[in-house]
């Protein structure tokens, strides 16, 4: 049941680390009693402070240490006993944040502890917070007030849960890797939360030298226009305008700049387009480094439908995949989206290494969106 609520994949996801509040460790406990009855060694531990297991925890290894400050818990392992924990065990799952036994809870700056070699972390909300007062049902309740712009006398509602799940100073803080989200139901059920409202990143490549075209391409008229406003032009008029919460155009020529200046681009000025087009993806990633996604496009596309990029993030923030890009008959093309777990990758390409080097390399991450005109494919290389 748990491998396909949260879509884990256990020879690669072998640490899970759990944060949030609303029942931690009876989530941890009911996933260590199932992956076992798969067949899997499982070993449970924390890098902070839990309850110290019980007999209902018969059968299932827990490697932890007593905690002379709090009794009654346990706490984590030094770091060079827990290193070797994953050499030991399938599965590690390691809960990595405290609330005091409440239902809700926002973590403070030094929070949470989750492990850096985690592949997967959970993040959990209890229902039982819906009704009480922030005060009353949430473990730092003034951050919690910060975070969704109340006071703590704020009696919660579900969609509370959800904001704070969501949020990067809520359950999803210092999370880098794969995030899956859910609230534990008054009824002990649990309720897994899409993650719909990622922030994707519009990144515009427009800096290519046209060596093959005899000129800049980008500003070559196409029915009149030049051809880099075809793709501007079809963004402006997609319908979900709130589809990318930043646009950003990287190019060498002042002209396209100083135009999609006007039309509310962020502009980063490639100075060493010599440098290949890696220089042009890390300085629009470095503009957009916040953002959950990128989703680059090429500006010598101009047969692209605004529709396709707004079919294509809406499918691919579905499909739980770290990569998205557009297809024609198996023959992949622009545009194409990368979650923010590529950043090292990105910063490393050199030359004219792009984006495709690292998708080769994550094929079973990809999501594919089948297009039916093929010349929205269609770069323009030459007169």
């Amino acid at each position: 049941m748990f491998e396909k609520i949260f879509d884990m994949d256990i020879s690669v996801d072998r640490v899970i680390a759990f944060v949030g509040a609303g029942g931690k460790t009876t989530l941890i406990q009911k996933m260590a009693r199932e992956l076992q009855e798969n067949g899997k060694k499982v070993i449970v531990t924390t890098t902070t402070h839990m309850y110290r297991p019980d007999d209902t925890w018969n059968g299932i290894e827990v490697a932890c240490m007593p905690c002379e400050e709090e009794p009654g818990k346990v706490k984590g392992l030094p770091k060079e006993e827990y290193l070797q924990l994953k050499n030991k065990c399938d599965v590690l799952l390691v809960e990595a944040d405290g609330s005091r036994r409440k239902p809700l809870k926002v973590p403070a700056m030094y929070e949470p502890a989750i492990p850096e070699d985690a592949d997967l972390v959970i993040g959990m909300a209890g229902e039982a917070a819906v009704g009480l007062t922030l005060e009353e049902g949430c473990h730092r309740p003034e951050l919690a007030a910060k975070l969704l712009g109340v006071s703590v006398d704020h009696r919660i509602e579900r969609n509370d849960l959800i904001k704070i799940l969501k949020s990067e100073q809520g359950q999803r803080k210092e999370v880098t890797v794969k995030y899956k989200m859910v609230i534990v139901e008054k009824n002990g059920n649990y309720c897994y939360i899409k993650d719909e409202d990622r922030k994707v990143g519009f990144i515009l490549l427009a800096a290519g030298n046209s060596r093959r075209f005899g000129g800049n391409k980008l500003l070559y008229k196409i029915d009149e226009k030049p051809m880099y406003r075809h793709v501007v032009d079809e963004i402006r008029n997609i319908e979900n305008q709130s589809l990318f919460y930043k646009k950003i155009v990287v190019s060498q020529y002042p002209e396209i700049l100083r135009d999609l200046e006007q039309e509310d681009y962020i502009t980063a000025w490639n100075h060493e387009s010599e440098l290949g087009i890696s220089h042009s993806i890390q300085l629009g990633i470095e503009a957009a480094k916040d953002a959950d996604a990128w989703c680059f496009m090429v500006a010598d596309q101009p047969y692209i439908k605004g529709k396709t990029l707004q079919n294509l993030v809406e499918e691919w923030v579905k499909s739980d995949k770290k990569i998205g890009c557009v297809s024609f008959r198996g023959r992949r093309g622009n545009p194409v989206i990368f979650a923010k777990e590529f950043y090292e990758e990105f910063m490393h390409l050199t030359g004219d290494a792009g984006g495709k080097i690292i998708l080769q390399k994550h094929l079973d991450e990809v999501f594919y969106m089948e297009i039916v005109d093929e010349r929205e494919l269609e770069d323009i290389d030459r007169r």
